[in-house]
């Protein structure tokens, strides 16, 4: 956009499987239809939350004027990709700990406590 648009506008967040084949559509997953004169600053700030539904990766697409209502030099400019993951709870690995156990903790004591003695006497 080369110039201010006092014009409504609108913005959606799309959301689609990374491994999709090409027969599988993007789902929206909220519009905003940004009221006229919003963009004569050319900018505006949108807050979106996106849950992962799966593990796996995910492409998000941010379209902006999507029935090419702003008249501009480069038509084909007017989406915006990301890539996210989503991981599983169960798939977090459950590792041993290296936190010595009370009783090592008890036993080193009474070793330090033993020298101790011994080098008083």
């Amino acid at each position: 956009m080369n110039e201010n648009y006092g014009g409504s506008v609108t913005v959606r967040l799309e959301a689609a499987p990374a491994d999709r084949s090409a027969d599988v559509s993007w789902t929206i997953i909220e519009s905003n239809t940004l009221d006229a004169g919003t963009l004569t600053d050319k900018s505006e700030l949108l807050t979106w939350n996106y849950t992962v539904p799966n593990e796996g990766q995910y492409d998000l697409r941010l379209v902006i004027d999507s029935n090419n209502v702003i008249d501009e030099y480069n038509e084909g400019n007017n989406e915006n990709y990301m890539v996210v993951t989503g991981a599983s709870v169960s798939s977090i690995i459950n590792a041993p700990s290296f936190m010595p156990s009370i009783g090592a903790i008890l036993a080193c004591g009474l070793v330090i406590a033993l020298i101790q003695k011994n080098t008083r006497d």
